[in-house]
């Protein structure tokens, strides 16, 4: 609201000093005539010999000057006043993104391409930005037109017309254009994500690429990207700068015509002709601007419609928020699944197929099988993460509601087999477990974990793990994520191949500590041998989706009645 009042406000100053032309050349000529409204202020002001005298151009000239200084001002803070509304709609907009994809079902977000996901966040919501800010710039060009054709219109209504007419028939010849602007910045988008792919793809197997010597290939790939780039961006400039020139020469054209008709057909008075001209000089920039700004918004437009379409994904697929009044009792028996069936779209056969499984409270269950035999949508299922398409989560035989799947997944610790690791200190990383840790219980985690490296560091616990981690080795990475997890463990924890960049003296280590936690929670081991796999009380083998064998204690099985 304040964006509008104030840009009112400037177009008013601008027109009242363009109006204002009129009865200083009058002063300045000595003409009595005054063209359209101005005769009758005139008369207001005590008849054609009011605006005549040194005195009277004096206070016509001071008003002139202080509606100039009174325009700037209004000028600078609607330019604010602009630039805040853009940056609270921008961080809106990619906070209301991220928010999307935070609390998104897992089986939708697993669904997104990382590449896509990041490439809309930062590239596709900033392009939504530039949009915004020429919505904002046309919308201020548009009122500024309004006052100057109010400006016109008060000294010649007839010439004001025509020019109106004019004005909208040029608005209406770019349609065209604007439609190419609009294809243009849909070929960006995708040459914006290709790149982004390109670059993150690039960085994560820097690695692989020396090793492969690939180096050059890599940067011809690049290359190819940028030069589509190039192209789009070039073309577009192109279609721009040809758009502005049609438009200035035609404009001159026009103006040129209308001066011609208003001396030699309408016989209009040089005195209001004249400020006319200024007008239709004020007027074209103005009209260039508005122009600019509808092609530029076509530009931006494919990558508010992409942005758009994310976020009403990623919200029609939103979990439901944790109930605090739901209080999920510990679990004293077993944590099993049921007849789960799980499907993934474009996949021929489910991932999992009527699977039923007991993890008994207190015990160590090995999860083995091939790769792509499904043990880690098995454990997403299990943990709370993935809502089966068929089947159910059971606790201690009571089938768990799919709104308190948020406050069991509070009860669960999920250690996966690429370590994840923030950028900040050991110590930061290690608080998201548990944010009111101490010093103490950060060690005595680390130590369970076999992460003593940690106090062999120069910093210690404020040892800076770089990006992802990467100031470490995949070892002390893994060790650290293990730590994590010992600091809140759960009643379920799963370790998805936790072990697997660890040596064999650690790994060992590894499974004693894993072992002496089964008398605090539920333990379900993803793995491929190793001591983890030899330390578990039972275990389960896993292939195409389906159990192959389950010897799990009978005593740990639920009762018929329980399951289901």
């Amino acid at each position: 609201m304040l964006l509008v009042v104030l840009s009112l406000a400037s177009a008013a100053t601008e027109s009242i000093g363009l109006v204002l032309l009129v009865p200083i050349l009058a002063v300045m000529t000595g003409t009595a005539a005054l063209p359209g409204i101005l005769s009758g202020m005139a008369g207001y002001l005590g008849g054609p010999d009011a605006l005549r005298g040194s005195r009277a151009l004096a206070i016509m000239l001071v008003v002139f000057v202080l509606l100039i200084a009174l325009r700037g001002l209004l000028n600078l803070a609607r330019t604010l006043v602009a630039l805040a509304v853009q940056r609270r709609l921008i961080d809106g907009l990619r906070l209301r993104a991220w928010r999307a994809l935070l609390h998104c079902d897992w089986r939708v977000l697993s669904g997104m391409r990382q590449t896509e996901s990041a490439n809309l966040l930062i590239t596709t919501i900033d392009r939504v930005g530039y949009g915004v800010e020429r919505v904002l710039s046309g919308a201020i060009a548009l009122v500024t037109l309004a006052g100057v054709g109010l400006a016109s219109l008060a000294i010649s209504p007839q010439i004001t017309a025509g020019a109106l007419v004019c004005g909208a028939l040029v608005i209406l010849a770019y349609r065209g254009m604007r439609r190419r602007a609009r294809r243009l910045g849909e070929a960006l988008d995708h040459v914006y994500s290709r790149i982004h792919a390109e670059l993150s793809e690039g960085l994560a197997a820097l690695r692989v690429i020396k090793s492969f010597g690939a180096e050059r290939q890599t940067e011809a790939r690049l290359q190819r990207e940028l030069a589509a780039l190039h192209d789009t961006e070039r073309r577009y400039n192109r279609d721009n700068q040809l758009g502005q020139l049609a438009l200035q020469v035609g404009n001159a054209v026009l103006l040129a015509i209308v001066v011609w008709l208003a001396l030699e057909v309408w016989h209009v008075d040089v005195l209001a002709m004249l400020p006319m001209i200024v007008l239709f000089a004020r007027a074209l920039p103005l009209l260039l601007a508005l122009q600019g700004c509808m092609q530029d918004i076509a530009y931006a437009r494919p990558a508010v419609e992409a942005a758009s379409a994310m976020i009403a994904r990623a919200e029609a697929a939103r979990e439901p928020d944790a109930d605090a009044a739901v209080v999920l009792p510990p679990v004293r028996r077993a944590i099993a699944l049921s007849d789960v069936t799980v499907r993934f779209e474009g996949r021929d056969r489910p991932a999992l197929d009527r699977v039923s499984i007991v993890l008994p409270v207190h015990r160590i269950t090995a999860l083995s099988g091939p790769s792509g035999a499904g043990k880690s949508t098995l454990a997403d299922v299990i943990g709370g993460l993935l809502t089966p398409d068929a089947g159910e989560l059971v606790i201690d035989g009571q089938a768990l509601p799919f709104g308190q799947r948020r406050a069991w997944r509070s009860r669960v610790t999920y250690v996966q087999q690429v370590p994840v690791l923030f950028s900040g200190t050991i110590r930061e990383n290690l608080l998201w477990a548990r944010p009111d840790a101490d010093d103490a219980a950060l060690h005595e985690a680390l130590a369970e974990a076999s992460a003593d490296f940690v106090a062999r560091l120069p910093q210690g616990l404020d040892t800076m793990v770089g990006e992802h981690g990467h100031q470490l080795s995949g070892g002390e990475r893994q060790r650290l994520i293990l730590a994590r997890a010992m600091l809140h463990v759960p009643e379920l924890l799963i370790l998805d191949e936790a072990a697997n960049a660890l040596d064999r003296e650690n790994d060992a280590a590894i499974a004693r500590t894993i072992r002496r936690l089964r008398d605090r929670c539920t333990i379900l081991v993803i793995a491929h041998g190793g001591a983890l796999e030899a330390v578990a009380d039972h275990h389960v083998r896993l292939a195409d989706g389906r159990i192959l064998d389950d010897p799990a204690p009978a005593a740990a099985q639920p009762a018929a009645g329980d399951v289901g």
